[in-house]
Formats: C-alpha cells, structure tokens, sequence
C-alpha cells in the first residue's frame, strides 16, 4: 500500500471519530409541554432560546426537533459541553423543562 493511501484512511478515520465524539457532547433542551409543566412552551420562547445559543461562541451547531420539543446544541468543542448547558440551566423563563448532556469523566 502506498503512503497516500494509508494516509487518506488514517484521515478518514480520524474524521469519523471526531464526528462521533462531537454527537457524544451534544447537549439536549426539553422544551415543556402540557404533560410536563404547567404552561407549555411558546413559540417566542423557542427562538430565543435558539437565537441564545446561535449567539454562544461555544455552540457549532443548533437543531431544533419540532416532533419531541427539543434543541440539540453541539458544542464547537467537545469539552465545552458542560459550559453549553450553563447557557441555559439557570433560564426557566425559556420554557425549558430538561437539560440532557454528558457529565464530565
């Protein structure tokens, strides 16, 4: 096998372990609904929410999954997953009913 490609796999699996890695981190925000608190969430509670972490410098990615009343944030790096949640742990008045991350080792 030549050296470029052994490199070329090498590269490839590196890309997709750190794929893997990044979904690991990936921090889950439940959004309330009428079986899970008292109000449901609004829909001007769903975008600030989103603007809020679209603006972290920490955030790479924001999904919302309207079918489960979720926001996945993925950090830009995998350590800062805990400092990504902090964005929103103390905030109620966003219609949060859960945060979902993995802890630390």
């Amino acid at each position: 096998m030549n050296r470029q490609v052994v490199f070329l796999c090498l590269a490839l699996i590196a890309a997709g372990c750190g794929g893997s890695m990044q979904s690991e981190a990936a921090v889950r925000i439940y959004f309330c609904t009428t079986g899970t608190c008292a109000h449901a969430v609004t829909q001007t509670q769903i975008v600030a929410a989103t603007r809020r972490a679209s603006k972290s410098p920490l955030v790479g990615k924001v999904i919302l999954v309207s079918k489960e009343d979720t926001l996945t944030l993925t950090p830009k790096r995998p350590e800062n997953v805990e400092r990504v949640a902090a964005l929103f742990i103390a905030a109620p008045t966003y219609g949060i009913d859960k945060i979902v991350y993995p802890s630390g080792p």
